[in-house]
């Protein structure tokens, strides 16, 4: 979809999917783990996972191209008093412009299938030059075994082949379906 298309189904559908995914927690619990502070959210939509970090006292940042979107999560991080911010880009670009290893830590919720496979291969480049060293990942990406209603677009992954696009640059720690049919990867920057 279009930063216009968004923008209307965020103004909408106000604040769609109220509730962070599911696999959130547990990667919470690995970044708790690990003493990680800092987390960007590529793909922040109406910022559900970002005010969920925040309220657990991380450091966020979100980016979404939707300015909608982004205003939405600017206003729940602000209305609860929880620092962060979210910015209006397109993540694929915006992501080009951050200084290397920025972060410890990424997620990319059903955010980085809308642009092309090289598009989406340069991103996972991307992600793991701005994760610091042994950074974490959390990627939801569609599974092309799961049919999709024809208003879904953007690609959808085979397991094997999104594994061992993967593997070029993560070390995968796991990589399950989800009960809407994603795969969750979660990975650590391979150093």
């Amino acid at each position: 979809m279009t930063p216009k298309q968004w923008d209307a189904h965020f103004l909408r559908n106000d604040r769609f999917h109220m509730r962070p995914h599911p696999s959130l927690q547990k990667f919470v619990n690995l970044m708790k783990h690990r003493a990680f502070t800092s987390v960007i959210d590529l793909g922040c939509g109406s910022g559900n996972e970002i005010l969920e970090l925040a309220e657990d006292g991380f450091k966020v940042m979100g980016i979404d191209f939707s300015p909608a979107a982004v205003d939405l999560a600017q206003k729940r991080l602000m209305d609860k008093g929880l620092p962060g911010r979210a910015a209006i880009a397109d993540l694929h670009e915006e992501i080009k412009a951050i200084a290397d290893s920025s972060y410890e830590a990424c997620l990319a919720v059903n955010s980085l299938q809308y642009k092309t496979e090289t598009e989406f291969r340069n991103t996972l480049k991307e992600i793991r030059r701005i994760l610091k060293t042994k950074g974490l990942l959390l990627l939801v990406v569609p599974s092309k075994e799961v049919k999709r209603s024809t208003a879904h677009t953007g690609i959808n992954f085979k397991e094997d082949e999104l594994e061992n696009e993967l593997k070029k640059h993560f070390n995968i720690i796991s990589f399950e379906p989800d009960a809407e049919g994603n795969f969750v990867i979660m990975a650590e920057e391979m150093s």
